[in-house]
């Protein structure tokens, strides 16, 4: 068993000792003790003791009304909990991270070793890439938003307990954070009461694409340059966009009465505003890292005498505060989603196409190459947001 496994099996193992301290607190020894017969039960019969089997269903046959419920919540929430655990470990079927950078390598190294292909080829075929992601609603889904967000929470707390440096004070706050979590799961109804409306379901896939895609896919193009850099000394193209998005999100209307002109008109005001706010969310970082005086003759005449001791963050600066009275963009995120749900009429528009109309100069620039800095910081990476823009386009 390698130690990524072994990793996961202790997170899973804390995890379901944290969960059944909950139940106990919340409904007494009896019903952890009930449980607890019935996992072990289940692990023996699993492993062919006919015996057990035997008992196991007596055991389940035999559960009191007031039993039923709290046993099976026990055991869903066990496993929406170790689903958890091996989501942050993204262990392969091979036992390996997924998001290990040796898998993207040794797929190239496999690629070179082809007696038929070349590094020109292999490089063809990568500016070839063309992946469409379809960001679509599913009413079906049966799981609330609040424990998965909560779920996410107890990601993020298995990733600072994984840090080797952590004192044991932090080490405490951490756990002291999971239990609370997990309480706050035990305690939330998982039943809907209410159908969710497509706005709704629209709002679900903006967060998977805030809280996932945002950073996902800029990452990963992140290790695949690297990599090819590595094993074929080749860099991808500055405004290389081999993933795009589209949606079907408060669109479909395949059997969905609600889902009507205004609710489409609506989604897509929503759509456009949390692309603005993302933008501006990245472009406020910039703004605070970069601090370079090194640039390309282009952009310090773009910028001028005004902006030349510091030109990016001077163009950033322009970008997401104007001073053309586009109050809208240099407003807050309050104001910005007011406006985005107003309506077309003046203030939406820009709110929800301003930033992007801004970003155009500087995108098709960066195409030609007029913006390429000549030293990118690790620290100070604009052509990774410049990346994202031009993907819009």
């Amino acid at each position: 068993m390698n130690e990524q496994y072994s990793a996961l099996r202790s997170n899973v193992s804390m995890l379901g000792k944290v969960l059944g301290e909950t139940i106990k607190d919340a409904l007494g020894e009896h019903i952890l003790d009930r449980v607890e017969t019935i996992r072990k039960l289940s692990k023996s019969s699993r492993a062919g003791n006919e015996a057990n089997r035997q008992e196991l269903l007596t055991t389940l046959q035999n559960l009191s009304n007031d039993e039923l419920l709290p046993v099976a919540r026990a055991f869903s929430q066990f496993l929406n909990l170790a689903n958890t655990a091996e989501q942050y470990h993204s262990i392969s079927p091979k036992g390996e991270a997924a998001s290990n950078p040796e898998v993207i390598a040794r797929t190239l190294r496999k690629l070179k070793n082809q007696p038929d292909l070349n590094d020109a080829t292999i490089k063809k075929a990568v500016e070839s890439l063309s992946l469409e992601l379809v960001l679509t609603a599913h009413p079906t889904e049966i799981t609330r938003r609040t424990l998965i967000h909560k779920m996410g929470e107890i990601n993020n707390c298995l990733k600072q307990l994984d840090n080797t440096d952590i004192a044991d004070y932090e080490r405490h706050q951490v756990m002291r954070r999971l239990r609370q979590l997990i309480a706050q799961s035990w305690h939330t109804d998982e039943i809907r009461k209410q159908r969710p409306s497509p706005v709704d379901e629209a709002k679900w896939g903006f967060a998977v694409v805030e809280n996932s895609l945002w950073q996902g896919v800029p990452n990963y193009l992140r290790e695949l340059n690297e990599q090819l850099e590595e094993n074929l000394g080749y860099k991808l193209p500055v405004d290389f966009v081999p993933v795009r998005f589209t949606s079907w999100m408060g669109g479909d209307r395949d059997g969905n009465p609600n889902v009507t002109a205004e609710i489409t008109r609506h989604v897509l005001l929503l759509s456009r505003w949390k692309a603005t706010d993302l933008f501006l969310k990245d472009i406020h970082v910039l703004v605070s890292e970069l601090s370079m005086v090194d640039a390309t003759p282009e952009l310090l005449a773009l910028v001028g005498e005004e902006g030349a001791s510091e030109p990016y963050r001077y163009l950033m600066k322009k970008i997401a505060r104007p001073s053309d009275g586009d109050s809208v963009l240099a407003g807050s995120t309050s104001e910005r989603r007011e406006a985005a749900q107003t309506g077309w009429p003046a203030d939406a528009k820009r709110a929800a196409l301003g930033t992007s109309v801004r970003l155009l100069p500087v995108v098709t620039g960066l195409r030609h190459g007029h913006y390429r800095q000549r030293r990118v910081t690790r620290h100070a990476p604009p052509r990774e947001v410049f990346r994202r823009t031009a993907g819009a386009y």
